[in-house]
C-alpha cells in the first residue's frame, strides 16, 4: 500500500464544494487544452500559415523548378507536387487561349491538365465542352467539381446548399457518366478523388437515388485471393461509398438527422450484399468507418444540428453490432453525454471506474500509436461528464470524476507535479510518526 493511500485513510480529503468543483473543472479543462496545443499544432494556425504561403508563391517559377527537379530525380512526391503546381485551375490567367497541345493525342494526365489552361472561369462549362469532344476524363471531372465548389463557397450567397442546386454540377457529371457508359462498369466508384468531389453535389442536389443504386448493385471481383479473409475489393468500395455519403451529409446544412437515416439504410443495403449470413466481422469491416465518423459528430454536435431523439437512439442501438468490444464503452459514453433529450454521465462514470481499477487499461487494448489519441478522448469524456454532473447538481460524482481524471491522466492535465508534491508531503508525516513510535519503544523497553 502506498504512503499516499495510507495518508488518505488517516486524513480523508475534504469534499469539494460545488464552486470548488467548477473551478477545478475550469483549471483542468484549460490545462488539457494547453497540452493539446503543445502536442498538436492548432489547425487554424496551420491553415493560416498555408494560405499565407500559398499566396506568396510564384506558381509559374516554382512549377518550373519542380519540373526541372523531377526530370533530374523522379519521385512520387515530385510528381505529385508538379501535378498540383501545374494544375491549370490554379495557374490559368484571364484571356488565356486554347493551347496547341489540344491538337496532339490526348493521353497522359499532364496533357489533360494542360488541356484545361484555356478556360477556367466556368469550369463546368469547360467540362461539358470536353464531353462534347469525347475527351472528358474522371480527373478532369474531379478538378472541375473542386473548382466549382471553391467558387460556390466564396460566393456571397448565404446558402451553399442552394447554390449547389443552381449550379447543377452533379447533374452534369451524372449525365456524362450515363452517356459515356461509365456507370455500367462502376469503375469510377474506385476513383476516390473523383467520388470525394462528386458526392457533396449529389447530396446537395438530392441525387441520393443514384448513390443507393450504386450501393445496392452487386459487383463481382476478379482475381480474388482465396486466402484473403478481409472484405473484397467491391465491398471495400461499398464501404468507402457509404462513408462518403454520410460525411457529405454531415458537412451539409441539413443537420445530422439525414446522415443517421443514410447510415441506417446504407448498413442494411451493404450487409445485404454479403454472400453469406452477415457476421460481426462483416458489420465491423463494412460499417465501422462510417459509424465512427457519425458517432463522433453526434457526440459533439450543438443542439441546432443534432438528430431527433428517435434517430439518435436508433443509431446508438447499432453500435454494439459493428464496434469492437474494447471501444464500445467509450463511444456509448460519448453518445450518452450528448443525448438530445436525456443526457446522462453514468456510462462515462462506469468507464472511468474501469480505468481507475485497471492501471493498464489502455496498454491492454491499444497499440502505442493509438493509445495517446484514445487517452485524449477519455479525458475529454471525463471533463464533459464532470461538467454534466455539476450542471445536474450531482456534486459528489462530479468531484469523483475530476479526482479520477487528475490521478489517471496527470501528464495531460498538468497535475503531475501536484501529485508528486502531495506524495512527498504525505510521506513526511509517516516517517515522523514511525520515528516517534520507535522512540517510545526505546523508552518502554525494560532495562
Amino acid at each position: 500500500m502506498s504512503l499516499q493511500s495510507i495518508a488518505r485513510r488517516l486524513h480523508p480529503p475534504v469534499a469539494l464544494t460545488p464552486t470548488e468543483s467548477r473551478q477545478l473543472l475550469a483549471l483542468l479543462t484549460s490545462s488539457f487544452r494547453r497540452h493539446l496545443d503543445h502536442e498538436h499544432a492548432s489547425s487554424a494556425a496551420i491553415r493560416k500559415s498555408a494560405d499565407k504561403s500559398f499566396r506568396s508563391l510564384d506558381v509559374s517559377s516554382l512549377s518550373t523548378q519542380m519540373a526541372t527537379k523531377a526530370a533530374e530525380s523522379p519521385s512520387s512526391m515530385s510528381s505529385h507536387l508538379l501535378s498540383v503546381l501545374t494544375n491549370p485551375l490554379f495557374t490559368n490567367k484571364p484571356g488565356s487561349r486554347r493551347p496547341k497541345s489540344l491538337d496532339r493525342p490526348h493521353g497522359t494526365l499532364l496533357e489533360s491538365l494542360q488541356d484545361t489552361c484555356w478556360k477556367t472561369t466556368a469550369p463546368m462549362d469547360w467540362f461539358e465542352d470536353q464531353v462534347r469532344w469525347g475527351r472528358a476524363t474522371l480527373n478532369q471531372a474531379q478538378y472541375c467539381l473542386d473548382a466549382e465548389m471553391k467558387a460556390l463557397v466564396r460566393s456571397p450567397e448565404l446558402s451553399v446548399h442552394e447554390a449547389m442546386k443552381r449550379s447543377q454540377a452533379g447533374s452534369r457529371v451524372l449525365a456524362w457518366l450515363w452517356s459515356a457508359g461509365l456507370e455500367r462498369s462502376g469503375d469510377f466508384l474506385r476513383h476516390h478523388g473523383f467520388m470525394d468531389a462528386l458526392m457533396p453535389f449529389l447530396v446537395g442536389e438530392d441525387h441520393i437515388d443514384a448513390v443507393w443504386k450504386w450501393l445496392a448493385t452487386p459487383v463481382t471481383d476478379e482475381n480474388v485471393d482465396a486466402d484473403d479473409c478481409g472484405p473484397s475489393q467491391s465491398m471495400r468500395t461499398k464501404r468507402s461509398l457509404l462513408l462518403k455519403l454520410v460525411m457529405s451529409e454531415i458537412r451539409g446544412e441539413r443537420g445530422l438527422g439525414k446522415a443517421v437515416k443514410h447510415f441506417l439504410r446504407g448498413s442494411e443495403v451493404v450487409l445485404g450484399l454479403v454472400d453469406h449470413p452477415a457476421t460481426f466481422r462483416d458489420s465491423h469491416d463494412l460499417l465501422a468507418p462510417a459509424g465512427r465518423a457519425l458517432a463522433h459528430h453526434l457526440g459533439h454536435a450543438p443542439p441546432t444540428k443534432q438528430a431527433a431523439v428517435g434517430l439518435y437512439d436508433a443509431f446508438a442501438k447499432t453500435v454494439g453490432k459493428w464496434e469492437l468490444n474494447s471501444k464500445t464503452p467509450l463511444l456509448l459514453a460519448r453518445l450518452s453525454l450528448n443525448h438530445p433529450q436525456h443526457p446522462t454521465p453514468l456510462p462515462a462514470i462506469g468507464l472511468l471506474r474501469d480505468v481507475d481499477k485497471h492501471p493498464d487499461y489502455f496498454s491492454g487494448i491499444l497499440d502505442p500509436k493509438r493509445r495517446a489519441r484514445t487517452r485524449q478522448r477519455v479525458i475529454e469524456c471525463s471533463l464533459d461528464a464532470a461538467r454534466l454532473c455539476l450542471n445536474q447538481e450531482n456534486c459528489t460524482e462530479g468531484a469523483w470524476v475530476l479526482e479520477c481524471a487528475r490521478k489517471n491522466f496527470p501528464t495531460e492535465l498538468g497535475t503531475e507535479r501536484e501529485l508528486t508534491a502531495t506524495s512527498r508531503s504525505t510521506s513526511a508525516p509517516q516517517q515522523n510518526k514511525a520515528g516517534a513510535s520507535s522512540h517510545e519503544h526505546l523508552h518502554l523497553a525494560p532495562s
